[in-house]
């Protein structure tokens, strides 16, 4: 039995990262992570950096993702992101100096949202990277 899909559009300031059918998805929304199949109810919401996963064909596929927003309705799927980077586009020892840097700075990483914001990102393209 295949699974339903969905149609979804992945795309950054830079272009297009995907357009096709998926199974499923699950993105770092700013109130918890949002997963999302066939069928979903209508939705806007807000994104935070972090990792996004999509399924197509019984295959994973991460993403490091920056902040947006995704919209939903009548089986159309659109997430709109400052990034969206695969494991092979990421240079795993510097998404790790990244991280150490964020980390390093006066007061650490947490000073403010824009510092939170980038570590989550640092954060996310290290994890994707490690995916591969």
């Amino acid at each position: 039995m295949s699974e339903k899909t969905f149609h979804l559009e992945i795309v950054t300031p830079r272009g297009l990262i995907f357009e096709g059918e998926a199974t499923w998805i699950r993105l770092p929304g700013v109130l918890g992570e949002t997963g999302i199949l066939a069928d979903h109810a209508p939705l806007l919401a807000l994104l935070e950096p972090g990792v996004g996963v999509y399924r197509v064909l019984d295959r994973d596929h991460p993403l490091a993702l920056g902040e947006g927003f995704v919209t939903v309705g009548e089986n159309r799927v659109v997430v709109l992101v400052e990034s969206a980077d695969r494991p092979e586009d990421i240079d795993r020892e510097a998404a790790r100096q990244e991280v150490a840097r964020l980390d390093a700075a006066p007061g650490g990483a947490w000073v403010d949202p824009e510092s939170r914001a980038r570590r989550r990102l640092a954060m996310a393209r290290q994890q994707v990277a490690a995916w591969s």
